[in-house]
């Protein structure tokens, strides 16, 4: 992936998913300074989905820092705004609630929340990591033969993307 800073070089969509990709990988300067970037940004965004979307990978962000305080605050001021959704919107939604519940220990809302966003998944390259995290939410609800399916798919999807 070759990040840009520059605004100008980048629109916002893409911004966002360079954003996702770094905190996928837990590269946390680059997210930061993405972070900064797309938060300037936003004031200049007409599309809801897009705002949306930001909103959702701030929570993610916040989940990644570990700041689960923050994380819960936005969930909650995101809920309350009652938004229509789009697919992927959905997806992260759901995916990103369930990690903020996944860790706080609460892991069976987390897999509920990670079965539904299974429903709402499109990307190939995003299957891999939502996998994982599937799998370790079966693990620790004690249901190890899904865990171990679930991690399968998941090395499956990784070979495929590396």
């Amino acid at each position: 992936m070759g990040l840009v800073l520059s605004i100008t070089d980048k629109d916002f969509s893409e911004l966002l998913q360079d954003f996702y990709d770094v905190m996928k990988q837990e590269k946390r300067e680059e997210a930061a300074m993405l972070a900064d970037i797309i938060d300037t940004m936003k004031k200049d965004i007409g599309l809801e989905e897009v705002l949306i979307k930001a909103d959702l990978l701030t929570i993610r962000y916040q989940v990644m820092l570990g700041e689960l305080r923050p994380a819960g605050y936005l969930l909650e001021e995101f809920e309350a705004r009652g938004h229509v959704l789009s697919q992927q919107n959905e997806y992260f939604y759901k995916y990103f609630k369930g990690q903020v519940l996944f860790k706080k220990k609460r892991w069976k809302e987390a897999l509920r929340y990670y079965e539904q966003a299974e429903l709402y998944i499109t990307e190939d390259e995003e299957k891999a990591d939502f996998y994982y995290k599937l799998s370790h939410a079966y693990y620790r609800t004690g249901i190890p033969a899904l865990s171990v399916l679930n991690a399968n798919k998941a090395l499956r999807y990784a070979a495929s993307y590396k």
